[in-house]
C-alpha cells in the first residue's frame, strides 16, 4: 500500500492538479515553485524504512494534536488538562525532529 499511495502521490503532483481549486486558481498555484515538486518527487523515492518513520510520526503526531483539541474544547477543562493540552500540541515538533534524523541516517544506509 504504501508503494502505491507514494506513486499515487507522484502522479497526481506530475499532473499539477487540486481538486479544490478550479483550473485557473491551479495554475496559480503551482507556478514557480519547483522546490515543491522536487521535494514531493524526494519523499516517493524514500526507502521503505524511512518511508514507515515518516508516515508513523505523521500519525502520531495527528492523534497527539486532535488529542489536545479536545482536551481544550472540554468543558471542564482544568489547569493540569491545559497544561497537558500544551504539551500534547508542542510535543509533535520535537518528535518530527527525531523522526527526519532516523529517517535521513536510514537513507544514507541503504544508499551506501
Amino acid at each position: 500500500m504504501p508503494e502505491s499511495f507514494r506513486h499515487d502521490l507522484v502522479a497526481r503532483f506530475e499532473e499539477k492538479t487540486v481538486p479544490c481549486l478550479s483550473a485557473h486558481e491551479r495554475v496559480h498555484f503551482f507556478r514557480g515553485d519547483p522546490m515543491m515538486r522536487k521535494t514531493v518527487r524526494r519523499m516517493a523515492q524514500m526507502c521503505d524504512e524511512a518511508w514507515y518513520i515518516f508516515m508513523g510520526t505523521l500519525k502520531l503526531s495527528c492523534a497527539m494534536l486532535l488529542c489536545a483539541f479536545l482536551l481544550l474544547v472540554s468543558p471542564d477543562c482544568t489547569y493540569e488538562q491545559t497544561m497537558l493540552a500544551a504539551a500534547l500540541a508542542e510535543t509533535p515538533q520535537g518528535l518530527g525532529l527525531v523522526a527526519l534524523i532516523v529517517s535521513l541516517l536510514l537513507e544514507e544506509r541503504h544508499a551506501g
